[in-house]
């Protein structure tokens, strides 16, 4: 175990102890501590059984505490082993509840208290923040179809190993057919004792699963406080404390912040309004965008498309919406009466066609920055979240046009990455929505579309750019008198030049004789009387007032 704490413990403080001032380099070894801290939680997990992991390991307080652990990491080493620690004495030969399924001791929730400030458990409970962080993915979610295609893709193997006939005029007992028999048979084992092993284990999780569930429903009600009415702060310290340090932790933890969500809302959660969370969350996607790793962006992007893809499952039929949203408090229109009236279907529409625009305008923003960190995580977080955005034509031919300047980035890097999601957008525009198609129809925006909203989020950072441009021209000749330092050559020889070419005319000059070029001697032989030389106009007007003279009869 101290080489476990060791690892965690680098984690933290390799970006503090690195000597170097690349973000690119702390970024990189960064997520190599990650990637090494996932690797040993995985061999510990496959070496240790939870009992033994528990006698090992100290309590979540004292790592978070006496061995300055992040809480993300605390709960991370000690998640397998939380079942051991917590286990019932159950009568009767029932099975024993694990610490996920209950609620932390006495002095364990003392010691998850001092984790976070003593002000944030006055709208965020311990138990829910401690439930939060003890579950995983295994516990609130069974991957049915994951299982069956698995099933039957075992099946058909064995129908393939039934189906095979030894070719016509080979004799069964010549020894490659034997060996060949041989081999058949035990694969057809093989693949029938698989079958049946994801059977018991779809079984066992789903039986799991349903115990987690039931425990949830039960302990859901006191997971909000009651001075948290109006939402706003309760929200804000549930996304601070648990869901944004965790949905970037690994790929698999980012998939579970978006199905907790979804079980908070199922199971009508007191005092959790399901579409504030959304709001708060999609607000301003590139301040999150920004402060990612390389691998933190990937989860970023993993977390975001689970949570859109509910979105827009929400959003597929007026009848689903009214299922699984309209009767439930996520969506009442006022915490005020958790039974007051819900939002419609048409105002679900809109508000998910506003949270739309808002992210397309974070991204955007991100690909215009100049920040090579910023450009690269927004490009991993767009092609993680191609199945469920942009959606819109509109949204799609604008981040196209972004990252099409991208592709002629000199950064190979991420000119690969910018011609990589140019491709998958190009693959899936052919099953991009119109405006109208996305909103079912609604008028949302009162004759203004998705794409002038986006448009205008681009021109004004496009403005703000040339502003700055001018503001630094014009910055310049101030900065060389405070410094007194002379103005370049040309330019004091064009201000110098400045008022005799300011009027093309002069308007003292003489009356233009035809007949002189006003150079003394040129063709025509006229005294110039110091008039200016004759210019192309004049000498145009010239030619066509001899051509009318010459016509006159």
């Amino acid at each position: 175990m101290p080489l476990f704490l060791l690892i965690a413990q680098q984690r933290s403080a390799c970006a503090y102890t690195t000597d170097t001032p690349h973000l690119k380099m702390l970024g990189e070894l960064y997520d190599r501590c990650q990637e090494t801290l996932d690797q040993f939680q995985a061999f510990i997990g496959s070496q240790l059984t939870p009992a033994e992991h528990a006698e090992l390991l100290p309590t979540v307080g004292e790592l978070c505490g006496r061995y300055q652990l992040e809480p993300e990491v605390a709960f991370f080493i000690a998640r397998p082993a939380l079942g051991a620690l917590h286990a019932a004495k159950g009568k009767d030969d029932k099975p024993a509840l694990k610490a996920e399924e209950a609620a932390p001791p006495p002095e364990e929730a003392q010691q998850v208290r001092d984790v976070l400030p003593a002000s944030s458990w006055e709208v965020l409970s311990p138990h829910l923040y401690y439930t939060f962080w003890s579950l995983s993915l295994y516990d609130i979610f069974v991957p049915k179809e994951r299982y069956e295609s698995e099933v039957k893709r075992l099946r058909r193997q064995v129908e393939e190993i039934d189906r095979y006939q030894v070719p016509f005029g080979v004799s069964h007992a010549d020894p490659e057919q034997r060996a060949g028999a041989i081999k058949r048979k035990k694969d057809k084992e093989r693949c029938l004792a698989n079958q049946d092993k994801l059977k018991l284990e779809l079984q066992e999780q789903t039986a799991h699963h349903k115990l987690v569930m039931a425990r949830l429903k039960e302990s859901n009600r006191d997971w909000f406080s009651e001075k948290g009415r109006s939402g706003a702060e309760s929200i804000n310290h549930f996304l601070q404390a648990c869901v944004f340090p965790r949905c970037v932790f690994t790929p698999g933890d980012a998939v579970y912040c978006a199905k907790f969500v979804q079980h908070m809302h199922a199971l009508g959660t007191p005092m959790f309004s399901t579409l504030q969370y959304y709001d708060k969350l999609l607000r301003d996607i590139s301040v999150h965008t920004f402060c990612c790793t390389e691998r933190q962006a990937k989860n970023l992007g993993s977390f975001l498309n689970a949570s859109l893809a509910q979105l827009l499952h929400w959003k597929s039929h007026e009848d689903v919406y009214k299922e699984e949203c309209a009767k439930l408090p996520g969506f009442s229109v006022s915490f005020a009466d958790q039974n007051s009236k819900k939002a419609t279907y048409e105002d679900y529409v809109k508000v998910v066609f506003k949270w739309y625009c808002k992210v397309v305008k974070s991204l955007l923003q991100c690909l215009e920055s100049t920040e090579y960190m910023e450009l690269r995580n927004a490009l991993h977080v767009l092609t993680r979240t191609i199945d469920v955005f942009p959606r819109m034509k509109k949204l799609g031919d604008l981040l196209e046009k972004r990252v099409a300047k991208l592709r002629e980035e000199e950064r190979k890097d991420l000119q690969m990455l910018a011609s990589q999601y140019h491709g998958l957008l190009q693959k899936a525009k052919p099953g991009l929505q119109t405006q109208e198609q996305f909103c079912m129809g609604y008028d949302v925006t009162g004759g203004k579309d998705a794409g002038n909203r986006a448009d205008r989020a681009a021109a004004t950072a496009d403005r703000a750019a040339a502003t700055a441009d001018r503001a630094a021209a014009t910055s310049r000749p101030a900065k060389r008198a405070a410094d007194n330092t002379p103005e370049p050559q040309a330019k004091q020889s064009r201000k110098a030049d400045g008022p005799a070419t300011k009027s093309p005319l002069n308007p003292a000059a003489p009356p233009f004789t035809p007949g002189s070029n006003g150079r003394g001697g040129g063709r025509g032989g006229g005294d110039s009387g110091g008039a200016e030389p004759a210019r192309g106009g004049e000498r145009k007007r010239e030619r066509d007032t001899k051509a009318r003279r010459a016509l006159q009869p």
